[in-house]
């Protein structure tokens, strides 16, 4: 998905210039993309076609840097080809305190979430010890779906339904579990 880009002035009162529109069968006609500043402001115009699209690189970085290739070959006008590269200054490889410790750590989590017969919330994915570390407590509703108290609460709020089956349900219809 690509969006081309075009640059307009600002006048002074913040609008653009009105164009003039023939109410003949042919075209009205667009400016050339314009690159020049008003007052700091850049008009980016996202409804004109230019001859290439522009290119962005989204496999780099967080910044982005404008490169504008001119070629005068294409026509009066110079048409230009601008490619957007993406860049962030900083290196691409996070840096962890330790990256086999980090692997462990989440094999294990994860792990301990699909082993059958653990209890956790399937909204926030919190196991059963973690639910009660916080403070929460592990609540079931009437047709027997398990929740932390905060998520069921909050989705109740919302919808009125269980989260799993979309059984109508009132504030009134789960009890805390105690296991």
């Amino acid at each position: 998905m690509s969006t081309v880009q075009r640059r307009r002035h600002i006048n002074s009162s913040g609008s653009r210039r009105p164009t003039k529109r023939s109410r003949g069968t042919s075209m009205p006609s667009r400016r050339g993309p314009d690159s020049s500043r008003h007052n700091g402001a850049v008009v980016v115009d996202l409804t004109c076609e230019a001859l290439e699209p522009p290119v962005v690189d989204l496999t780099t970085g967080d910044s982005v840097v404008l490169v504008d290739e001119r070629s005068g070959s294409q026509g009066d006008r110079g048409a230009s080809s601008e490619s957007y590269v993406l860049s962030s200054g900083e290196e691409d490889e996070m840096t962890f305190p330790s990256r086999t410790a980090f692997l462990s750590a989440l094999e294990s989590n994860s792990r301990a979430r699909s082993t059958p017969g653990t209890i956790s919330c399937p909204i926030c994915l919190e196991t059963y010890g973690e639910i009660v570390a916080n403070g929460r407590l592990v609540v079931s509703t009437r047709c027997g779906h398990l929740f932390c108290s905060q998520c069921l609460r909050d989705s109740l709020l919302e919808s009125h339904t269980c989260p799993t089956c979309r059984k109508r349900l009132t504030n009134k219809q789960y009890h805390p579990i105690y296991i």
